[in-house]
């Protein structure tokens, strides 16, 4: 039901209110949007109350755009560095002197792609190359033992949206919450 009544509008006066409480809040969006309306697009996420966002596939489908672009969005809010196991440590270097803010770590490289990797190898390898910034896990994360283990190896905190937003497209409000007091019960053991 919430999502049948949901409208992209929506987002701004979510973010405002969200913000008015001292909640940061990230828009996601893809390269396509920000290259077809422009820095016009991310000016109209700040001024609906958002904090910065998140470009997953700028470094991936588009890196040469990507040196002219972070620091232009830096002027007006947080770009959020994704990077995941394919990104090469010259690139996360790079992209992280651009910014101060934390980084978005994807397990895989995008939704729906489902690649091999050792989860303390690569938590290992970010967290050494970004020593200091807070580095938040998603993309691929699907159980609660995944949650417990990126915790424990020095994460601050994952992301979880495809598998929440499957129940909600199911209406398994009940799975929703169930999965979400979870996380958060995890949360409040790993402080």
């Amino acid at each position: 039901m919430a999502l049948k009544n949901f409208k992209p509008d929506h987002l701004g006066e979510f973010a405002d209110i969200l913000e008015s409480k001292g909640i940061s809040t990230y828009a996601l969006s893809y390269y396509s949007r920000i290259g077809s309306e422009g820095l016009d697009f991310v000016k109209s996420l700040r001024e609906d109350g958002f904090s910065g966002i998140i470009v997953p596939d700028l470094l991936t489908d588009n890196p040469e755009k990507s040196d002219r672009l972070i620091p232009e969005i830096e002027k007006i809010f947080r770009f959020i560095p994704f990077f995941n196991p394919a990104t090469p440590d010259g690139v996360i270097h790079s992209v992280s002197s651009m910014t101060s803010s934390w980084i978005y770590y994807g397990l895989q490289p995008s939704t729906g792609i489902d690649m091999p990797y050792d989860l303390e190898e690569v938590s290992s390898r970010i967290l050494g190359l970004v020593h200091g910034r807070e580095v938040n896990f998603g993309f691929g994360i699907r159980t609660i033992e995944q949650v417990k283990e990126i915790l424990g190896l020095g994460s601050s905190g994952v992301a979880i949206g495809s598998l929440l937003v499957q129940y909600l497209k199911n209406g398994d409000l009940n799975s929703f919450r169930k999965f979400q007091g979870s996380v958060k019960e995890v949360y409040l053991n790993a402080e």
